[in-house]
C-alpha cells in the first residue's frame, strides 16, 4: 500500500496525504506486486482528480468472498470526482472525463489487472462522496490434506 501511494505521488507531486488504517494480523496476498502497485495507484490518482485538496482514507482489511478470503482496500474521497454517466464510461476505456489529466485508462487498466489475479475494483457513490474498493485474494493457508481428511471425519462423526 506504502508503494502504491509512493508511485502515486511520484506521478503527482501535489497529491496530498492519505491516512492508512491497517487491520491488524493481515495475511500475505496473491498478486503481482509491480501490477497492483501500478493498480492502486491509478484508483489513488483518479480518487485525487478535480480537487486540490481532497481528504482521502484508506483502510486495508481481511474479508471473504464466495471465491474465499480477500484483503480489501477501501478507497474512501469526501467528494465525487466523476459523475456516474462518466464514471461508467472511464471504466470502459479511452474516455477522458473533463477534468482529468491522462489517457482515461487508469481505471480500466486497474480493474483489468485486479480482476486478471482473482480480485476486484467495485466503486460505490454515497452521498458525500465516493469509496473505491478494491479485493486482492489473500494467500490464506490450507490445512494439509491429512488434516482435511480428519476434518471431514470429525464433522461425520458428529453429525
Amino acid at each position: 500500500m506504502t508503494r502504491a501511494i509512493a508511485s502515486a505521488k511520484k506521478r503527482a507531486p501535489g497529491l496530498p496525504n492519505s491516512g492508512v488504517k491497517f487491520a491488524p494480523g493481515l495475511p500475505a496476498v496473491l498478486c503481482d506486486t509491480q501490477r497492483s502497485v501500478q493498480a492502486i495507484a491509478n484508483v489513488l490518482l483518479f480518487a485525487h482528480e478535480g480537487t486540490d485538496a481532497a481528504e482521502v482514507n484508506i483502510e486495508v482489511k481481511l474479508g471473504s468472498t464466495e471465491r474465499g478470503g480477500a484483503v480489501f482496500v477501501d478507497i474512501t474521497v469526501g467528494h465525487h470526482p466523476a459523475s456516474p454517466e462518466d464514471l461508467a464510461r472511464a471504466r470502459s476505456g479511452f474516455f477522458r472525463i473533463p477534468g482529468h489529466h491522462g489517457l482515461g485508462l487508469g481505471l480500466p487498466l486497474a480493474a483489468a489487472v485486479l480482476e486478471q489475479q482473482g480480485g476486484a475494483l467495485d466503486i460505490e457513490a454515497l452521498a458525500d462522496g465516493m469509496v473505491f474498493s478494491i479485493e486482492v485474494p489473500a494467500a490464506l493457508r490450507r490445512p494439509s490434506r491429512a488434516k482435511q481428511a480428519w476434518m471431514e471425519r470429525r464433522r461425520k462423526a458428529s453429525a
